[in-house]
């Protein structure tokens, strides 16, 4: 539509245009006041133009904002539902009565009254410098900027509300007690909560109501839970590591992780208030929203900790089990034709014509002197080393670029570390990377792959 528009205000521009040089090559047989009146019909144009589409965004924004308002009424008071309805009938009046206004003026412009076109819609035409008046584009655009703040009060309250009420599940389904066996139905205290949410709550076995006696009853959930699935991670590190800072951090690991679970529950216990959508929806302005999300955050942001922690004890536990050894296993040089130019000097012979002293003509043969650029190739090699990774599941290679020469008269000059034979690094079983034995020969540090 606005392409289109603007194909049309273009093609007035052209017209006026047109008229105007009509007018000079018929020497004024079309008038002046002809052209003066095209302009003015033209400029009155753009303003109906401009001020309808305002007048239609008005209308639209407004029809958008009452579904808006409708579809959440129910988070809404009273009296702030009323104030809210006001402000949308009171744009819809105003659009009607803008709308009013723009068809008198459109009859204006069927009737050629471009200059009273122009002191209803433009803001400074026939005002002294300096004065402006207000015209329906200025108006609808108030209204327009008004709708905004509706839409945005209306939907950052209704986002708030969707966070407390995502946030209580998480906190719910985190600290929920283990499900008995077989239960299909969900409990009523349950039935908010996501798939997701809903899957994160453990059901009960012997084997686990066991091993979830042995822990703090703070922990009788799925964050005990977490726990205990990685006891055997840690356990098997603290069995296999060859190094006691191995031992340490990893011991840190789940017991910060321990720590941060056990603040949850009191945090949680300690809230204003836990939020029930058929108890509390429309009850709360968004400033008690602000401050349920301020005090939510403080559990979840315990929970979140203790998760990245176990996630951490994982990747290290990976890292842990890495074994392999890097070193260099061979030279490599491949042939490679270098391309390249030069200036030389040549001297041709050409024939050229002269007058001879009877007045006919003769031909000769002389010599030029030039530079012509020539093109000539040198045979030298292309230099690099291969690198021999070395782990439980087989051996890579990698070739790594050293350099090129266009001769053949030296071979490559390499660095001790790019020798045969030099080992790189050494990752060993159930070491970090802090352990890794780095430089070396093969055969004397003689690196080897350990089986699990």
């Amino acid at each position: 539509m606005l392409n289109y528009q603007k194909t049309i205000k273009e093609s007035r521009n052209i017209l006026i245009g047109s008229a105007v040089a009509l007018a000079i090559v018929a020497g004024g047989i079309i008038s002046t006041p002809f052209i003066r009146s095209a302009y003015k019909g033209h400029k009155a144009q753009d303003l109906i133009t401009q001020t309808s589409d305002s007048i239609s965004g008005l209308e639209k924004e407004v029809n958008e904002v009452s579904e808006l308002v409708k579809s959440n009424e129910f988070i809404l008071f009273d009296d702030e539902e009323t104030k809210l309805y006001g402000e949308i009938n009171d744009s819809k009046r105003k659009a009607s009565d803008l709308k009013k206004v723009l068809d008198e003026n459109r009859n204006l412009f069927e009737s050629k009254s471009y200059d009273d076109i122009r002191r209803s819609l433009d803001s400074q035409f026939d005002l002294e410098k300096g004065n402006t008046r207000t015209t329906p584009l200025n108006i609808s655009q108030s209204e327009r900027n008004d709708i905004k703040n509706v839409v945005v009060q209306v939907s950052s309250k209704r986002k708030s509300r969707d966070e407390v009420i995502t946030n209580e599940g998480e906190l719910v389904s985190r600290l929920a007690s283990p499900l008995a066996p077989g239960m299909v139905e969900r409990k009523e205290k349950h039935q908010f909560l996501t798939t997701n949410q809903y899957q994160q709550i453990p059901t009960l076995t012997q084997e686990l109501e066991s091993r979830l006696s042995t822990i703090e009853p703070e922990l009788n959930n799925s964050l005990g839970v977490a726990l205990l699935e990685h006891e055997p991670t840690l356990e098997h590190i603290l069995a296999t590591a060859k190094a006691e800072r191995i031992k340490q951090k990893s011991t840190n690991l789940f017991n910060e992780t321990k720590e941060n679970y056990l603040n949850v529950r009191p945090l949680n216990d300690s809230l204003s208030i836990w939020y029930k959508a058929d108890k509390n929806d429309g009850t709360f302005s968004q400033v008690a929203y602000d401050a349920l999300l301020a005090e939510q955050i403080k559990p979840l942001g315990f929970i979140n900790q203790g998760d990245n922690l176990l996630r951490e004890l994982d990747d290290y536990n990976q890292e842990l089990h890495d074994q392999y050894y890097i070193y260099v296993s061979e030279h490599n040089k491949t042939p490679k034709t270098f391309h390249h130019t030069r200036l030389v000097p040549v001297t041709r012979i050409v024939t050229k014509t002269r007058m001879k002293s009877d007045g006919g003509m003769e031909t000769y043969t002389d010599t030029e002197s030039d530079i012509e650029i020539e093109h000539y190739t040198t045979i030298g090699y292309s230099y690099s080393f291969t690198q021999a990774r070395v782990s439980p599941y087989g051996t890579t290679s990698e070739e790594v670029f050293v350099g090129e020469k266009d001769n053949t008269w030296f071979d490559w000059a390499y660095t001790p570390e790019q020798q045969v034979g030099y080992l790189i690094e050494w990752k060993q079983l159930h070491n970090d990377n802090l352990g890794i034995v780095p430089g070396g020969h093969i055969e004397r540090v003689k690196p080897f792959i350990e089986k699990e």
